[in-house]
C-alpha cells in the first residue's frame, strides 16, 4: 500500500525533532546555507522546479522539488491526469535517513507542506513506495487545461492566436466528465510545411529516419477520440471560405498514421503513429 506524508505525520516529525540540523557542504553542522537555498525556492510567488544535491551526515542527496503556489494545473511524463501540487518533492535515492526527510519538510512553509494536494513524496517509515516516477518532477510543468469545452479564457486565446499572421500553436488540456484529452492546434496561415521525424533501429539497414509532413493552413489534433463538440467549438472561431475548409483545414480526432519503419524479409513493417505525437513535435522543414 502506498504511503505519503500528510499533515499528520509532517506534524509528527516536526514535534519529534529535538534538533534543528543546519548543514555545511560537507555534512557537518553551523551553516545554514544550504537549508536557505531551500527556503528560498519555496518563497517563490509563482511556478518553480528544480534540483539540489543536499548534504547530510557526510553524505550528498539529489532532491527534486515543484512549487506552485497558484495551483497551475501541471502535467508530466508517467501522469495520466492532471495534478495541480501547490509543492512537491522527492529524494532520487531508495534509501536515506528518516531525519533528512523531517528536516527537509521544516523548510517547506507549512501552508505548502501541510496542504491535502501537495505531493510530499518520500519515506516516513521502512515500508514505503515511491508514488511517482523521478522523471515526473523533472518534466512536470504548468499547461493550459479547461473543464468547460465553451470556457471564455480558452476561447479568448484561440481569438489571439488565430489573429496572427505568422505560425501559431496551442495546445489545451480538455477534462471533460472524468476523461481527459489533450487538443493541439496548429494556425498556419502562410502554409508552411511542418515536418516531423522519427527514428528507427533496424537489423537490415540500421538506424533510419522517416519524416511526416504537414502544411494545411489549420489543424486540430486530438490524442484520442473526443466529443464532436469540442472540434465544433474551436473550428467555429475562425471563418475559413469553403475552399480553406475543403482544402486548407485538417481535423485528426485520435486519427493514427503508419510510419514506414523498416523491411523485413517478406514485407514491410510500418509503426503507428498519432498525428497528435507527431505533430507534437513537428518543426519547420529545413529548405
Amino acid at each position: 500500500m502506498r504511503k505519503f506524508l500528510n499533515v499528520f505525520v509532517l506534524l509528527f516529525f516536526l514535534a519529534s525533532s529535538s534538533t534543528v540540523y543546519s548543514v555545511t557542504k560537507d555534512g557537518s553542522q553551523g551553516d545554514d546555507k544550504y537549508d536557505q537555498m531551500i527556503v528560498d525556492f519555496f518563497s517563490s510567488e509563482e511556478f518553480v522546479k528544480s534540483s539540489f544535491n543536499f548534504p547530510w551526515e557526510g553524505k550528498k542527496y539529489k532532491v527534486r522539488a515543484v512549487c506552485n503556489p497558484e495551483r497551475k494545473p501541471l502535467m508530466g511524463a508517467h501522469l495520466s491526469s492532471l495534478v495541480y501540487w501547490p509543492c512537491a518533492m522527492t529524494i532520487d535515492k531508495s534509501s536515506y535517513p528518516l531525519e533528512l526527510v523531517s528536516h527537509l519538510v521544516s523548510l517547506i512553509p507549512e501552508v505548502l507542506s501541510s496542504d491535502p494536494e501537495s505531493m510530499l513524496d518520500m519515506a516516513y517509515d521502512f515500508d514505503y513506495e515511491r508514488a511517482h516516477h523521478i522523471s515526473t518532477y523533472n518534466s512536470v510543468e504548468p499547461v493550459q487545461a479547461t473543464e468547460r469545452i465553451d470556457d471564455p479564457e480558452v476561447i479568448a486565446s484561440f481569438e489571439e492566436m488565430f489573429a496572427s499572421t505568422t505560425l501559431r500553436s496551442k495546445e489545451v488540456y480538455y477534462d471533460l466528465d472524468g476523461e481527459l484529452y489533450q487538443v493541439l492546434i496548429i494556425h498556419n496561415p502562410e502554409g508552411i510545411t511542418l515536418e516531423a521525424k522519427k527514428k528507427f533501429n533496424t537489423k537490415e539497414c540500421g538506424d533510419l529516419t522517416r519524416a511526416v509532413t504537414w502544411n494545411k493552413k489549420l489543424g486540430i489534433f486530438i490524442d484520442r477520440p473526443a466529443p464532436q463538440e469540442v472540434i465544433d467549438s474551436i473550428s467555429e472561431i475562425i471563418a475559413y471560405s469553403w475552399w480553406d475548409d475543403f482544402w486548407n483545414v485538417t481535423i485528426y480526432n485520435g486519427d493514427t498514421v503508419n510510419v514506414y519503419s523498416q523491411p523485413t524479409s517478406y514485407y514491410y513493417k510500418f509503426s503507428p503513429f498519432t498525428w497528435f505525437e507527431l505533430m507534437e513535435e513537428a518543426k519547420p522543414q529545413a529548405e
